[in-house]
C-alpha cells in the first residue's frame, strides 16, 4: 500500500504534455515538459491538493496547467483567455494571475482518453485547438502559448438591438463570448445608446455568440463567425418575456394514468425569465432552477419547452397532444407516435402535454392556456406587416389616418355563438381606438389540430364576431395549404377572430 505522500508524489509528477501554439493546432504535436507540480505557485498548490484528494477517493480525471502569450503580454484571469476541455463536455477551468489553469472539479472517468479536444480562446490572439491524451486518475498537466493575431487579420462584429416594434432599443446589454461554456467575467460587454447600435472591433476570427438582452425583455442571441479584415453585422431582436398559464394533473405514484390514485392537481402561472435553467417542477408546483421537470425557451415572442430527460436517450419524454386530452401516458405515446415529436416541442394555446418528472421518474400532464396579450405601435409614416409568432397571427396595415397601438390576445375557448364545426381557440385584436384603417390578416392553423378534430382543410374559413348583431360572420377568405395560413383582406374593425368550417 502506498502511502499518503506516496500517492501525492506519483501524482504530482506524473507525465504530462506541453502543446505549444498553432504547431500543435497544425500537427497534434505533443512533447514532454518539465511543467509540473511543483512549477505551480504555492498560492495555488493547495487547489491541486484538493483535486489530488477527490482524485484518490472516487477516481475520475484532473487538468491543470499554464498559458502564456507569444507577446509578453500578462494574464490576470479569464477575462484575458479562456481554456475548455471541450470533448462531449464543455468545462470551463479557472484561469488565475500569470496563465496558470486549474479543473475546479474531478472530472469523470469516461471523459478521459486519447484525443481529448482542450480549446484556448482569447479576444486578441489566435484560437487553440488541441488533442491530448488525458490520464484517468491522475492531474495531466498542459502548457499552451497563444499567438497574437496580426492587425491586417483582425474583425468587427457590429449591429443594431431593436425593439418588438422594429425600433432602436436604447439601454440594451450586448455581450460577445465564445460558443463553449464561460465565465461571466469572459466576455465583452457594452450598452446600446439611442441609435441601439453597438460594435466590437479590432478581434480575432473564431466563432462567437452575441447577446442581448434588457430588463423585462427576453435576451437575443447569435452565432457568428466574422471572416479575416472584415465586419460582420448581426442585428437583433428583443421581445417582452411572454407569460402562460399550465393546469396539470400529476401522478405521483408511476401508475402512468391520470384518472385514479394520489393525484395532484394545480394551476399555475408561468412568466418566462432569462435565468438559464430556472423551471418547474411538477411534485412540488414551484419554478427553480435545476434539476426540474420542464423549462420554458423564448425565441422572439415564441416559447418552446425544455425537458430535463432528452428525448433521445428516453422514451415518453416529452409530447405535445395538441387539442385531444387523454387518461394514460401509454395512449399519449401512442398517439403522439403517428405525429413529429421534436426536441423542443412549441408552447401552443389549449395544447395537452405529458412529460416525463424527475422525481420517480413519474409523469405529469398539462394543459396550455393564456390571458396575455401582445401589441405593436402603428406608424402610418412607415406602415408595415407586423408579425405575432407566439400568438400565430401576421397584422399587415395597408393604411391608417393615425399612430397607435394594435393589441393582440389568442385564448383557448370554445367561440360563443359560433354553430359550425371550429377550431377551439379564437384571437382578440383591438386598437386603433377612433382611426380609420385598413389590414390584411394572416392567421396560421396547426395541421395536426384539423387531423384530430376532423375539420376538412378545404373546407377553413375565417369568422368575426359582429357585435352589431351577436353573431359571428363569414369573412371572404383564402387558403395556403403548404403554409397553413389563412388570410382575410381589407379588415377596418376589430374584434374576436376564429377559424371554422365552411
Amino acid at each position: 500500500m502506498k502511502s499518503e505522500e506516496e500517492k501525492r508524489f506519483s501524482h504530482r509528477f506524473k507525465w504530462h504534455i506541453i502543446i505549444i501554439g498553432t504547431i500543435a493546432f497544425l500537427s497534434n504535436g505533443i512533447a514532454v515538459s518539465a511543467l509540473d507540480y511543483s512549477d505551480f505557485p504555492e498560492n495555488l498548490q493547495w487547489i491541486l491538493d484538493d483535486r489530488i484528494e477527490e482524485l484518490d477517493s472516487k477516481g475520475g480525471f484532473c487538468i491543470a496547467g499554464r498559458v502564456t502569450f507569444d507577446d509578453g503580454a500578462q494574464i490576470y484571469d479569464c477575462g484575458d483567455v479562456q481554456v475548455n476541455f471541450a470533448d462531449k463536455l464543455d468545462e470551463p477551468f479557472p484561469v488565475y494571475y500569470d496563465g496558470w489553469f486549474i479543473a475546479r472539479r474531478v472530472l469523470d472517468a469516461k471523459y478521459a482518453g486519447p484525443n481529448k479536444r482542450v480549446i484556448l480562446r482569447s479576444f486578441y490572439y489566435d484560437p487553440i485547438d488541441a488533442y491530448a491524451t488525458i490520464d484517468e486518475g491522475h492531474i495531466t498537466y498542459l502548457e499552451f502559448q497563444m499567438t497574437k493575431t496580426p492587425e491586417e487579420k483582425l474583425c468587427d462584429i457590429k449591429g443594431t438591438v431593436f425593439d418588438e416594434n422594429d425600433n432602436p432599443l436604447e439601454g440594451a446589454t450586448v455581450s460577445l463570448y465564445f460558443p463553449s461554456c464561460h465565465f461571466p467575467e469572459s466576455e465583452l460587454r457594452m450598452v446600446t445608446g439611442p441609435d441601439g447600435q453597438y460594435c466590437f472591433g479590432g478581434i480575432t476570427k473564431t466563432s462567437y455568440i452575441v447577446k442581448a438582452w434588457v430588463p423585462g425583455y427576453a435576451d437575443c442571441q447569435a452565432d457568428c463567425r466574422p471572416s479575416p479584415d472584415s465586419t460582420a453585422v448581426i442585428d437583433l431582436a428583443l421581445y417582452p418575456h411572454r407569460r402562460i398559464y399550465l393546469e396539470y394533473v400529476y401522478q405521483p405514484d408511476g401508475s402512468r394514468n391520470f384518472t385514479s390514485g394520489d393525484l395532484v392537481t394545480k394551476a399555475l402561472d408561468w412568466k418566462h425569465v432569462n435565468v438559464g435553467a430556472k423551471g418547474l417542477i411538477f411534485s412540488q408546483g414551484t419554478i427553480t432552477r435545476l434539476p426540474n421537470d420542464l423549462t420554458l425557451t423564448q425565441r422572439r415572442d415564441v416559447l418552446y419547452f425544455r425537458t430535463y430527460y432528452g428525448l433521445s436517450k428516453y422514451s415518453n419524454g416529452c409530447y405535445d397532444e395538441g387539442l385531444v386530452d387523454f387518461n394514460s401516458v401509454d395512449t399519449a405515446a401512442e398517439s403522439a407516435s403517428r405525429y413529429k415529436v421534436v426536441r423542443l416541442p412549441r408552447c401552443q394555446v389549449g395544447h395537452v402535454y405529458v412529460v416525463k418528472t424527475l422525481q420517480g421518474p413519474c409523469y405529469a400532464k398539462f394543459i396550455v392556456l393564456t390571458d396575455e396579450y401582445s401589441f405593436r405601435t402603428v406608424n402610418p409614416a412607415n406602415l408595415k406587416s407586423y408579425r405575432f409568432r407566439g400568438y400565430d397571427l401576421d397584422i399587415d396595415i395597408t393604411s391608417c389616418s393615425g399612430s397607435g397601438k394594435v393589441y393582440v390576445r389568442k385564448f383557448y375557448d370554445a367561440p360563443d355563438g359560433l354553430d359550425i364545426s371550429y377550431l377551439p381557440y379564437y384571437w382578440e385584436i383591438s386598437g386603433l381606438e377612433g382611426f380609420v384603417f385598413k389590414a390584411d390578416l394572416a392567421l396560421t392553423y396547426n395541421e395536426q389540430d384539423i387531423l384530430r378534430l376532423n375539420l376538412p382543410e378545404e373546407s377553413l374559413v375565417i369568422y368575426q364576431y359582429d357585435d352589431s348583431t351577436d353573431t359571428w360572420k363569414k369573412v371572404s377568405s383564402r387558403r395556403d395549404s403548404k403554409r397553413n395560413i389563412l388570410f382575410a383582406e381589407s379588415i377596418s374593425t376589430w374584434g374576436l377572430f376564429a377559424i371554422g368550417s365552411d
